[in-house]
């Protein structure tokens, strides 16, 4: 399937304020002199949109769903709990819902050809994270801090080392 092609898009948009005017129109003689497809013209009159706005073959998500599942899973694994595919799988789905699509949802096989369309951003995101985990563990003034805390805890309720 081609790209997106926005002039084609004006020119349907054209077509439909004709047809809006004159409802009775010839719609091939229309398409013809307008130089757009015939059967787009049909789908755009029964409120069919371009299948390309979404991305491309197996891409159920808009740009923006998508960039709100994108958020969603660096959430799940900032908190320490990352996805599998079940979980990405019903992410999507209920992000469809909200969103008032009555159709079908995602497939089983959606998930895993989603992680590998974006396996990039994914692996990025999941490896920066550890990384600051890392680095996290091992930052000395937190460290100190607890153990401060924790002597001072101790003096507080009077519990002595050997308790410890």
């Amino acid at each position: 399937m081609p790209n997106y092609d926005s002039k084609e898009e004006e020119q349907l948009t054209d077509c439909l304020q004709i047809i809006a005017k004159n409802p009775r129109i010839k719609l091939a003689r229309l398409a013809r002199e307008l130089r757009v497809l015939y059967d787009k013209l049909r789908r755009r009159i029964r409120h069919v949109a371009d299948g390309r706005l979404n991305g491309g073959h197996n891409k159920r998500l808009t740009a923006m769903q998508e960039d709100g599942f994108k958020r969603y899973i660096t959430y799940l694994i900032n908190i320490g709990e990352p996805p599998d595919l079940k979980g990405l799988w019903l992410a999507a789905n209920k992000i469809l819902i909200q969103c008032g699509n009555s159709g079908s949802g995602v497939s089983g096989n959606w998930a895993k050809c989603w992680l590998a369309r974006n396996s990039d951003w994914f692996k990025n995101i999941y490896a920066r994270t550890i990384v600051a985990k890392r680095k996290a563990v091992y930052d000395q003034e937190d460290i100190a801090q607890h153990f401060a805390d924790f002597q001072f805890a101790m003096s507080k309720y009077g519990v002595v080392q050997s308790d410890v």
